[in-house]
């Protein structure tokens, strides 16, 4: 009788070993999983953020700077004439 507990005592730290093994394994594994995916999800918003940060930056640039070119040619225009 003491060799039956004996095995079952053993079975069932190995089971509890391995459980509680895979268990850490799969934790950390889907951590570094989403770890990973935060990390892209993180850069896409930033590059993202830049790109269009100046894209509106020089486009407002060549925005006022038509719209100063075409003050000062009207501004041009009338002092010429009048």
């Amino acid at each position: 009788m003491s060799d039956i507990n004996s095995y079952i005592a053993n079975n069932y730290f190995y089971y509890y070993y391995y459980y509680y093994y895979y268990y850490y394994y799969y934790y950390y594994y889907y951590y570094y999983y989403y770890y990973y995916y935060y990390y892209y999800y993180y850069y896409y918003f930033y590059y993202y953020y830049y790109y269009y940060y100046y894209y509106y930056y020089y486009y407002y640039y060549y925005y006022y700077y038509y719209y100063y070119y075409y003050y000062y040619s009207y501004y041009h225009y009338y002092y010429y004439y009048y």
